[in-house]
C-alpha cells in the first residue's frame, strides 16, 4: 500500500504537470483573445459599412449572431484549453454528424475532468480506458482535442454497439450517447472534418 509520502510525490508530479498545462493555455489565451477581437472588429466594420435599407436589420441580426458564436467559441476554448481553431473543427465535425454543439462542449469538459481523476485515483474511467488500451496519464499529457481524437479512434473500432455506448457514457457522462455519431468518425474522420472546416473558413485561427 502506498505511503502518505509516496502519494504526496505522485500528487505533486500531477500538480506540476497540470500547472504546466495551465501556463501553456494562458500563453495561448492572449493570441486567442486577439483573434476573437479581430474577428468581432471585422464584423462590426461590415455592419457599419452598409447603407440603411430594409435589409440592414436582417444583416445586423446576422452579425450579432456571428459575434455571439465567436464569443461562445472563445469561452469554451478557454474552459477546455483547446485552441479556437481545433475547437471550431470539432464543432464542424459534430454539426456534420448531427451532434448538438452543447453535447460536444459538455462532453469535452466531462472528459477532461474524468481523465484527470482517472490519472490520479484510477476508478471506473481508468477501467474503461484500459479496455480501449489507453492510459489516462498519457491522455492528460496531450491537448484535450488530441485526447478526444485518440478516444474517438478506439471507440470507432469497437464492433459491439452496446460496448461502444457503455464506454462512451463512462468517459463522457450523460453526453456520451449523444456523442456517438461524432466519436465513431475516428481520428481519420475528425482530421478530414478539420481539413474541410479549414477549406470552408469555419475554423478561426488561434493567432
Amino acid at each position: 500500500m502506498a505511503t502518505i509520502a509516496s502519494l504526496n510525490v505522485i500528487l505533486a508530479a500531477h500538480t506540476a504537470a497540470f500547472e504546466k498545462g495551465i501556463g501553456k493555455a494562458n500563453r495561448s489565451l492572449g493570441t486567442m483573445e486577439r483573434a476573437v477581437a479581430g474577428a468581432k472588429t471585422a464584423l462590426f466594420g461590415l455592419a457599419a459599412g452598409f447603407t440603411i435599407t430594409r435589409g440592414v436589420s436582417l444583416f445586423t441580426n446576422t452579425v450579432s449572431d456571428a459575434i455571439a458564436r465567436i464569443d461562445d467559441l472563445a469561452n469554451v476554448a478557454q474552459q477546455t484549453g483547446i485552441g479556437t481553431k481545433a475547437l471550431g473543427s470539432l464543432r464542424h465535425a459534430a454539426d456534420m454528424a448531427d451532434v448538438e454543439i452543447a453535447a460536444l462542449d459538455g462532453g469535452l469538459l466531462k472528459l477532461a475532468r474524468n481523465l484527470s481523476t482517472a490519472a490520479l485515483k484510477g476508478g471506473s474511467v481508468k477501467a474503461a480506458l484500459d479496455e480501449l488500451g489507453l492510459s489516462a496519464k498519457t491522455l492528460t499529457a496531450m491537448s484535450l482535442d488530441k485526447a478526444f481524437a485518440e478516444v474517438s479512434d478506439k471507440i470507432a473500432s469497437i464492433e459491439d454497439p452496446m460496448k461502444r455506448a457503455r464506454i462512451a457514457q463512462e468517459l463522457f457522462g450523460k453526453a456520451g450517447m449523444g456523442l456517438l455519431n461524432v466519436l465513431t468518425l475516428g481520428k481519420g474522420g475528425l482530421e478530414a472534418m478539420a481539413q474541410e472546416a479549414e477549406r470552408l473558413g469555419l475554423a478561426m485561427d488561434d493567432d
